[in-house]
């Protein structure tokens, strides 16, 4: 009677974690004095935090992603806004034509001489929003003549998202930990390995004893191990049945 052997490096960063948690809980289950494995168990639960910390950063990273998809939009609008201008200086009727002259003017003041869209995250965010807070104090009515009234809307609420992901963003990099991820799932393994080491040399030790003493408790560790090396092994085979079509593929 021993603890299985469990490939723990080949799970994802999640399901690592999850495991992990649920070893975790079954020794709290039992007691760890009990077992006899205090300090260990106390090594596994704070290796545990570390390991949980870096999978929150890893979830959010996304942000990045979430706001060069954003900048681009915002982008975007601005051009279609200089557009729209340059158009209405065109048109056939005076009213607008006027009203599109005074609203290039402060488009340009912020426009110039970098544009808008070339700006650093940062610059751009005040520049867009310093530009519609005068397009809508002062030349309200010249963005409603020239029908850009929805064009505006529509970049106010972009610029507030891109603010808000940058808030998050940054947020998130003063969360992140000061150790990686690799580490933090070294000290975690190792506590793992340590805390089946004893366990399994207990038993051993111990004979007849150990057995008692630890049969149910290695009975229900080695059922969560089951489960996450069949998880393993269907990963495995996904894997390998790829890797299968490629080469048929090829052929």
């Amino acid at each position: 009677m021993n603890i299985k052997n469990i490939r723990i490096y080949l799970l994802s960063l999640a399901l690592h974690l999850q495991f992990l948690i649920e070893v975790m809980n079954l020794i709290r289950k039992f007691g760890p004095d009990v077992l006899e494995i205090q300090k260990l168990y106390d090594t596994l639960c704070a290796a545990i935090k570390k390991e949980e910390l870096c999978h929150k950063v890893v979830r959010k990273s996304n942000i990045s992603d979430l706001k060069q998809e954003v900048d681009l939009k915002r982008d975007n609008l601005v051009l279609g806004i200089k557009d729209a201008l340059k158009s209405a200086l065109r048109h056939f009727d005076n009213a607008i034509r006027a009203a599109a002259h005074r609203l290039k003017i402060v488009f340009d003041t912020y426009n110039k001489p970098t544009p808008i869209i070339h700006l650093p995250y940062d610059a751009e965010t005040k520049a867009v929003n310093d530009m519609l807070k005068e397009f809508e104090t002062k030349y309200a009515e010249d963005i409603e003549i020239t029908g850009l009234t929805p064009w505006i809307k529509e970049l106010q609420t972009c610029n507030n998202e891109f603010e808000n992901l940058e808030k998050s963003y940054t947020e998130q990099r003063a969360e992140k930990p000061a150790f990686q991820t690799k580490e933090a799932r070294k000290e975690s393994d190792k506590a793992y390995r340590d805390i089946v080491y004893v366990v399994n040399g207990n038993i051993i030790s111990k004979g007849k004893e150990g057995e008692t003493q630890y049969a149910t408790f290695v009975a229900e560790i080695n059922a969560i191990i089951k489960r996450y090396n069949d998880r393993i092994a269907q990963h495995l085979g996904h894997l390998h049945a790829e890797k299968e079509k490629e080469n048929e593929g090829d052929n």
